[in-house]
């Protein structure tokens, strides 16, 4: 009986145009006046975001960028065996790879 090949990690990832992987990075301010970031990822095959991770609050906008981008080099990478330098990170306007994504990449 023929079953389909199960997909590695890696394929399930959503890729860019010039085929790196895209890991999504969404922040928000909460009711303390702190930046939270959201590390997303998407699956390329069904259009889903899921939410990997929820930072901790930082005092600043490019801090909490900072702890999600270095947070997905370390898990991300391991958990879907993709190379650090075929990771991408787009700055999201909303917690959905689907909703527009901001011109200005982090990290």
């Amino acid at each position: 009986m023929w079953a389909p090949a199960m997909r590695s990690g890696r394929e399930r990832l959503r890729r860019t145009a010039d085929g790196r992987f895209e890991c999504g990075v969404f922040i928000e301010k909460d009711k303390y006046a702190q930046y939270v970031a959201h590390v997303l990822v998407a699956n390329r095959h069904e259009s889903v975001t899921h939410q990997a991770k929820v930072m901790a609050p930082e005092p600043t906008f490019e801090l909490a960028a900072m702890a999600a981008r270095e947070w997905a080099k370390d898990h991300i990478t391991k958990i879907f065996e993709v190379k650090k330098e075929d990771l991408v990170f787009t700055l999201l306007d909303e917690p959905d790879f689907e909703a527009r994504a901001r011109a200005r990449g982090v990290g």
